[in-house]
């Protein structure tokens, strides 16, 4: 994370099979701050939510690309104008 701090919520998608209900409570919490490497594991979903305005460097496998782009802002960060 380049600047701000939040949490990342993780959802393993072997965990999720057994589950009718969808996401569910099930998350993982990871508290980020600036300065920290966030890993995101294979077939993890993953929501990114800041507690201040923040920055993230996102890098993703070639893979990922082919398989199609599901990330979405759900909100705009304040400040961002967009």
């Amino acid at each position: 994370m380049v600047e701000g701090a939040g949490h990342d919520l993780h959802w393993t998608l072997l965990r999720l099979q057994d589950q009718s209900s969808g996401l569910g409570a099930d998350a993982q919490a990871v508290r980020v701050k600036r300065g920290d490497f966030i890993y995101i594991p294979p077939f993890t979903i993953h929501q990114h939510v800041a507690s201040e305005e923040a920055r993230l460097i996102v890098i993703s496998n070639r893979i990922v690309k082919e398989m199609g782009s599901t990330v979405r802002q759900i909100e705009p960060a304040p400040g961002s104008g967009s």
